[in-house]
């Protein structure tokens, strides 16, 4: 009979695995030598069985806990590899959707990051188109002073709820102004990328508005080109106190983002402050 098995040695060579990790999922019974030797307690495996190995190491790989594998026994103590597989494939999609929106983010961070270099050496006003985008927001009490805890928690909200929408949050964070309203209109705001799209929005929204046009808790920003310059001071509150003064003072609709620079010193804190042209 051992002529047609495979020693643990020869097994675990054979998928790259360790011959201690062969021994682990016998203990825990996810992967149990065909025949053990009574006499040497050595272990052999048919050839047939790493088929099975496959797929545990897969669904280790993807994250299915190896007891968790146990629940996948059938009666006569072998793998039910079917319904194993599809709950691996479900998870393998899982982690395919959390990688893109790992990657989306990334890409946002490292495409803004390379616009504030850029802008990191205008002393005075530039000139930028903000692609079209999509947001969630909460409205701000433009009246009251600027509470930066409340700021922050409300931040945390709209992060939440970025994620209840099964959406990914994008670079862009701060408020968005009219001040050509009366009263003026103010929202806190995180920016998000839709894909899936399983809101059904209709994506040919044409205005610029912070009224509400919201789809559930999703409003649209069009593709507009804006001009502003940066406001560097010691807190986020200066920040964005004294571009909440500049909005005031000069009416119009204005974006205030937060800005992650890698040539600020410590303890020093930048916003974007963007005005629309023609307003």
């Amino acid at each position: 009979m051992r002529n047609s098995l495979l020693s643990i040695g020869e097994a675990a060579k054979l998928k790259n695995v360790s011959i201690k990790a062969l021994r682990y999922y016998e203990k825990i019974g996810v992967f149990n030598p065909a025949y053990v030797d009574p006499q040497s307690g050595y272990r052999y495996y048919s050839p047939a069985q790493l088929f099975d190995l496959d797929v545990i190491l897969t669904c280790t790989e993807l994250g299915i806990p190896l007891k968790r594998i146990l629940d996948y026994r059938t009666n006569q103590g072998s793998l039910d590899l079917h319904k194993l597989l599809i709950e691996g494939a479900e998870i393998a999609e899982q982690n395919i959707q959390r990688s893109r929106q790992s990657l989306l983010q990334i890409n946002s961070w490292l495409k803004e990051c390379e616009q504030q270099t850029h802008f990191h050496n205008y002393p005075d006003f530039h000139t930028r188109t903000l692609q079209s985008s999509y947001y969630c927001s909460e409205a701000w009490d433009i009246t009251r002073p600027f509470d930066i805890m409340l700021y922050l928690k409300t931040m945390s909200n709209l992060y939440q709820m970025v994620n209840d929408l099964d959406a990914t949050p994008l670079y862009f964070q701060g408020l968005i102004i009219d001040t050509t309203q009366t009263p003026v209109l103010c929202q806190a705001y995180v920016t998000l990328d839709l894909y899936p799209n399983t809101l059904n929005i209709d994506l040919q929204h044409s205005e610029t508005t912070i009224t509400p046009t919201t789809i559930q808790e999703i409003s649209y920003l069009p593709e507009n080109t804006y001009t502003g310059f940066r406001i560097e001071r010691n807190t986020l509150t200066d920040c964005i106190t004294s571009a909440l003064s500049y909005a005031e003072e000069h009416p119009g609709f204005f974006v205030v983002t937060e800005v992650w620079d890698e040539k600020l010193t410590t303890n020093t804190y930048v916003v974007e402050l963007l005005q629309l042209n023609n307003h």
